[in-house]
């Protein structure tokens, strides 16, 4: 499943929208617009942000400017 987030940043729906899709998905992609931010630091902190509220059995990997999570 491929998803944005765009300049409203990450919000408590997208949250829940990727919890909810890991119920059918295995991986998620997520691309960060250059509307949001292009800075790697906030696209990392991001990731872990998704991964905390998640929970641990879920694996991050960054690849430019785009957030991969895999169910472990």
């Amino acid at each position: 499943m491929r998803m944005n987030i765009g300049k409203n940043g990450l919000t408590d729906g997208a949250i829940e929208v990727i919890k909810n899709a890991f119920k059918t998905h295995k991986q998620i992609r997520i691309t960060v617009f250059k509307s949001f931010t292009r800075d790697r630091e906030k696209i990392r902190e991001i990731g872990e942000k998704i991964i905390s509220s998640l929970g641990k059995k879920h694996i991050l990997r960054i690849i430019g400017f785009t957030i991969i999570l895999n169910k472990s």
